[in-house]
């Protein structure tokens, strides 16, 4: 695995050895004061992480429990001349109540979702530490191009931030968001640190590090380390008004895949009952062989994939949100864009729950959010979810790459943001049941971590 700490080390030991000699060939009273000024006005800011999680799986099947502990900590310098630096240090902590990496002795099934809390790559890594941000910004507040390590948000690609560490890019960004109602978005992003790994890597070496799944043939997909590519473009057009809006993403991962993202919504008022009608759509095409000549090798194994979407959702009073959503992914192809990369952006996601690497498969959900706001920024959020998830058979390997059975969810999750001298505190808490389709039982190995199991997650943030 090509790790790339070194040249991030040097590239800052030139710009310190830059900065150096640059004061020493202009120092004056004036440059210092400036200097202390934009140190002075810059802004600190983080958070403390307590995370809890623990699976209970069905009858004789191994239960699972994992505490973790970390934070981060940031400090951006003010703008000087239209540039502004910024960095961040990421850190999580395996408290070690359980052993994640223990066995079902059964089925010989690992922890599905502790170990997500931690490095997967390497059990024994009590602690992680990541430089995850570390970059230079150039422009205004609606115009600007930032190089370097950053944390940037899109439907595909973005920091899933559900565990410890984020995930995190590296490369080149640029935003322009001078046009009324309007957002363009261009970027080439060279290496990514997965959620929660201790590394930044390139593109084509971070998929696979969570898991592989099958080829199209049922056998043990190998693409892991043998894909390549120089890197990943995305280009973005957003257009919002108070009536509709629209927005379309392309994500070029070159020599593997193209993914085509749009989404569209319209708003309107019936009879005092505000609504919103949305849909999406999502095309993928293979490029050339799919990242590898051998197609046991490759990972989009097919020429093209295909899925939509629609959303209906209504505000009956006050701060309460109800949806009804639907997505079907179709025949041609999995839909398939690398979990190291990002939270899948369907209307039917649930937490705990992924469509991706199906085909031919049919989901709805329904989720309500209800927000209560009190004086000193006391705020409690209560979110309800409930979803039918009808996938391929296990067999079907070419239409289902993790091997995941049909099945319900049920969720909730409660967030309650403390106010006052308490500001900055907020607790989470998330319950997730799962439960087969139909009457027929399948393998102890598809049961486990996936159906016939309850997920708790407490998480205890403090933000500054």
């Amino acid at each position: 695995m090509v790790r790339c700490s070194k040249y991030w080390l040097l590239g800052v030991g030139i710009i310190i050895t830059l900065l150096n000699t640059a004061k020493a060939q202009t120092q004056t009273p004036k440059s210092n004061d400036t200097q202390k000024k934009i140190i002075k006005q810059g802004k600190v800011s983080g958070y403390f992480r307590t995370f809890f999680m623990t699976t209970q799986n069905e009858g004789m099947l191994k239960d699972w429990t994992a505490l973790a502990v970390g934070g981060k900590l940031k400090y951006e310098t003010a703008r000087f001349k239209n540039f502004q630096l910024g960095i961040a240090y990421y850190t999580s902590h395996n408290v070690d109540v359980s052993n994640v990496e223990a066995r079902d002795a059964g089925t010989d099934r690992r922890s599905r979702y502790e170990r997500a809390l931690f490095n997967i790559t390497d059990a024994d890594q009590r602690t992680v530490h990541l430089l995850g941000e570390a970059y230079l910004t150039y422009g205004q507040a609606k115009h600007a191009v930032s190089l370097g390590r950053m944390k940037l948000k899109s439907p595909l690609m973005n920091p899933q931030d559900g565990r410890m560490i984020p995930t995190l890019l590296q490369g080149l960004w640029y935003k322009n968001q001078l046009l009324k109602n309007t957002t363009f978005q261009l970027g080439w992003i060279s290496h990514v640190a997965p959620r929660s790994f201790d590394n930044f890597v390139t593109m084509a070496e971070s998929i696979g590090i969570n898991s592989v799944g099958r080829n199209l043939n049922g056998s043990a997909s190998g693409y892991r380390n043998q894909l390549t590519s120089k890197g990943l473009g995305i280009a973005n057009l957003d257009y919002a008004t108070k009536r509709w809006g629209a927005k379309v993403w392309n994500y070029y991962a070159e020599n593997i895949f193209n993914t085509f993202y749009s989404e569209v919504y319209v708003k309107g008022d019936i009879q005092g009952l505000p609504w919103k009608l949305m849909g999406q759509v999502i095309q993928q095409n293979q490029l050339n062989n799919g990242g590898n000549k051998d197609v046991n090798q490759a990972y989009f194994q097919t020429p093209s994939s295909s899925l939509w979407g629609a959303r209906l959702q209504v505000n009956p009073r006050k701060k309460l949100f109800i949806s009804l959503n639907y997505n079907h992914i179709g025949k041609a192809g999995r839909f398939l864009f690398p979990r190291e990369w990002g939270r899948e952006p369907l209307f039917t996601f649930q937490r705990r729950e992924r469509s991706e690497g199906m085909a031919n498969t049919h989901a709805w959900t329904v989720g309500a959010i209800q927000t209560w706001d009190w004086d000193n920024d006391r705020k409690l959020v209560l979110k309800l979810g409930y979803g039918h998830y009808h996938r391929p058979l296990l067999d079907d390997a070419a239409s289902n790459k993790y091997g995941l059975v049909s099945n319900i969810q049920s969720d909730l999750e409660v967030l309650y943001y403390f106010g006052g001298p308490l500001k900055g505190i907020r607790l989470e808490y998330l319950v997730v049941y799962k439960a087969p389709l139909g009457t027929t039982r399948p393998d102890p190995r598809y049961i486990i971590n996936r159906v016939n199991m309850w997920n708790h997650s407490l998480v205890l943030n403090y933000r500054f």
